[in-house]
């Protein structure tokens, strides 16, 4: 695939104890959360990357290198960096959906945001019927929470959380 075939996002990972930064190349024509539950990626493929650990309570950065390959089975939550170009405003492709506030615990995390739903859709499908390994979380923070709670993100318009990875979810007023 070509590079004017393509275009960059840049992406933060988080694993339980690893933290990547770096870009990837997704298709033109996909959105981001299309491209990372596409079931025929085993991997996220970032180039140039930074690597950083959980030492106890403090994250280090290690290392960077020119490319790496997670897989998705290890990704708990993938963070867009790049602006996210929103979709055109056309009454035939919307989907009305209604902000869902809540609280996601996930090993080593937690993350509150907007769990986006139809119009009455059970807040609970996210666990069961959701055909998606990423959903997607708007206006979402994000802590660290395997020792000490630090807070490590706030003010994201979007990030995807691993649904398997799920421990527990919390509605919030």
């Amino acid at each position: 695939m070509s590079s004017q075939d393509t275009t960059s996002q840049k992406l933060t990972l988080y694993a339980a104890d690893f933290r990547w930064n770096g870009e990837t190349q997704i298709p033109y024509h996909r959105r981001l959360t299309d491209f990372v539950n596409d079931s025929n990626l085993a991997a996220i493929v970032l180039n140039d990357v930074s690597t950083a650990v959980w030492f106890n309570d403090t994250l280090r950065e290690t290392h960077t290198t020119e490319m790496i390959a997670v897989p998705k089975r290890n990704t708990i939550l993938v963070v867009p960096r790049s602006d996210i170009t929103p979709p055109g405003v056309s009454s035939h492709e919307r989907v009305h959906k209604v902000p869902f506030h809540i609280l996601i615990h996930l090993p080593s995390y937690t993350v509150i945001g907007d769990l986006n739903l139809l119009p009455n859709t059970n807040w609970l499908n996210i666990l069961t019927v959701a055909h998606q390994e990423f959903s997607p979380i708007t206006n979402a923070s994000v802590w660290r929470t395997k020792t000490t709670t630090t807070q490590l993100e706030t003010n994201l318009r979007l990030l995807l959380v691993n649904r398997q990875e799920i421990i527990a979810l919390e509605p919030q007023k």
